[in-house]
Parts: structure tokens; sequence; C-alpha cells
């Protein structure tokens, strides 16, 4: 995925977060996706504003770890959330769309 990815939430997802936990639906498919706390705080940032690397900056700050490992773990999950369709890429992207590992 490139790291010009600017995630966005889809509006068709439906979410609730307790306390640092959430839970995404999928009304189309019925399936439900259970977020952790890390998991819940890339979802929030997912707004369409922030490309990859600001968030994996912003993950980096909150839950100090290196920079390396902050965009593995959020490229792979933008990636999965993309597949998906639970994330999109916002009109800022100009034709930028996300790519998995062949």
């Amino acid at each position: 995925m490139a790291q010009s990815f600017y995630p966005a939430k889809s509006e068709k997802v439906r979410w609730i977060q307790r306390s640092s936990l959430g839970v995404l639906l999928d009304p189309d498919t019925r399936r439900y996706y259970t977020l952790n706390g890390v998991a819940m705080c890339i979802w929030n940032m997912c707004d369409g504003v922030r490309d990859i690397r600001q968030l994996a900056q912003e993950l980096q700050r909150t839950y100090r770890v290196t920079m390396p490992r902050a965009l593995k773990d959020i490229t792979m999950l933008v990636a999965y959330w993309s597949k998906r369709g639970l994330v999109v890429p916002h009109k800022s992207n100009r034709g930028f769309y996300p790519r998995e590992k062949a």
C-alpha cells in the first residue's frame, strides 16, 4: 500500500466504541469486526486527511513504537480494511489506491 494513501471510513460502516475497544459493522455483508485499543486508535484516525505515514507518526508518538513497526502495522491493517470496503481512498488521493503484496 502506498504511503500516500489517505484512508477514510466508508460511509456504509457503522461503528461503536466503548472505552478503548470498538466494533465495526458492515451492514451490506452483515459482518462485524472487533477492534482492540490500538486498532481503534487507527480507525479513529482514518479521516481522509492523514496519509499512512502521518498515521504511523501519530501511532509512534502515542504508543512509543518504532516508525518501521508503526508503518508495517498500519499498512497491514488499512489494507485489510480496504479489501473489505471498511475504508476507502479519500478524494485527495488523486488516483492512489492501496496495493497488496503479491
